[in-house]
């Protein structure tokens, strides 16, 4: 998934609290700070509810 956009609608999840991502395109620097933010426990849930575990995502 590197160098790829974060859907539309898109969330990260921490501690059980739902915050939406902005909705423009997102860096992958970005994205990596999003990651740091959310301490690497974070979940995204994608607009068709698929969970992708964080740890997967290739920096």
């Amino acid at each position: 998934m590197r160098g790829k956009w974060l859907p539309k609608g898109c969330f990260f999840t921490q501690r059980g609290v739902r915050r939406e991502v902005r909705k423009e395109i997102m860096t992958e620097n970005e994205i990596s700070r999003s990651v740091v933010d959310a301490e690497f426990r974070a979940d995204v849930i994608i607009d068709n509810k698929a969970l992708w575990n964080l740890s997967l995502w290739r920096f």
